[in-house]
């Protein structure tokens, strides 16, 4: 497992990586999720590069976020990329605080700490005290013949995410 992100060499670390370790599986943060950017430094070395990111591709959304994509489509003549579906479904949630709170930004943080969201963009989801979200979805992309492919989406237990370093960054925040 690698850390760190694209600009910061990583398409040459992949390189030196795979020369050293030429059947290592090498799986790399969001971060690094530029496969042109790895493909690009690293050539064949790439190949079956494994990058994760907290987002599936639009036909693996729910089907209000399917729905959003598609209008999207229709309007801009591509697919939403990256995070602008979470995004839409944060901005949403603000708005709905917003309206809900009255102006107060006390009362819009309370608000927003505490939604629920279901049949979202993104699917069923809630936020905690600490302004985690409940969704632990995480897709997994593969470099394969030097283009992204969707691999599949895990989706860990919330027990074993926010553990250690979290919880003590939560208490320090409580």
């Amino acid at each position: 497992r690698l850390a760190g992100h694209h600009f910061h060499n990583a398409p040459q670390l992949s390189k030196d990586l795979r020369a050293a370790l030429p059947n290592a599986q090498m799986i790399g943060p969001d971060g690094m999720n530029q496969p042109g950017t790895i493909v690009e430094g690293a050539g064949e070395a790439a190949e079956n590069f494994l990058t994760t990111i907290a987002v599936v591709p639009a036909r693996e959304l729910p089907a209000p976020g399917r729905a959003f994509a598609d209008e999207f489509r229709r309007r801009y003549s591509q697919l939403p990329c990256c995070f602008s579906v979470h995004v839409t479904q944060a901005a949403e949630m603000v708005i709905n605080a917003i309206a809900d709170a009255g102006g107060s930004r006390s009362k819009i943080r309370a608000a927003l700490f505490r939604t629920r969201v279901d049949d979202g963009l993104i699917g069923n989801f809630a936020i905690d005290r600490f302004g985690d979200t409940s969704l632990t979805k995480i897709g997994v992309y593969g470099i394969k013949n030097g283009q992204s492919r969707f691999e599949g989406a895990v989706s860990p237990p919330a027990r074993l995410l926010g553990e250690g370093l979290d919880r003590t960054v939560h208490r320090q925040r409580a």
